[in-house]
């Protein structure tokens, strides 16, 4: 996240010196409140990931795609297309087939966890 992050800075600070106006004391008050909230919930969400395994958590990552359905019809009154489901239902599918698989493999050709 830490790379993301500087990738994105350094990207948007191209276009600083075009558009920036300097923010009146609330809005840079609400900026810094954004920040310490979007800091806090990111180390919140990497300590949370870091106490079960990859492979149990995998499946939950993808309510993120309804997530963002929801939010998309709520927010912006938008449905997402025909494509979009579509590779949304790819990306699911391949997950949960490797998750199965994983699950399968260590539990062994018997299901009796060899």
């Amino acid at each position: 996240m830490l790379y993301t992050a500087e990738l994105g800075t350094v990207i948007v600070s191209v276009a600083v010196p075009f558009f920036w106006a300097p923010p009146s004391l609330v809005e840079a008050v609400l900026m810094v409140a954004i920040g310490v909230a979007g800091g806090l919930g990111h180390l919140s969400l990497v300590y949370a990931l870091g106490q079960a395994p990859p492979s149990i958590l995998a499946p939950f990552n993808y309510t993120a795609l309804l997530w963002a359905i929801l939010f998309g019809f709520v927010l912006f009154d938008e449905l997402p297309d025909a494509m979009t489901l579509v590779g949304a239902a790819i990306i699911v599918g391949a997950g949960l087939y490797v998750w199965h698989r994983e699950r399968v493999r260590t539990l062994g050709p018997a299901g009796g966890g060899g």
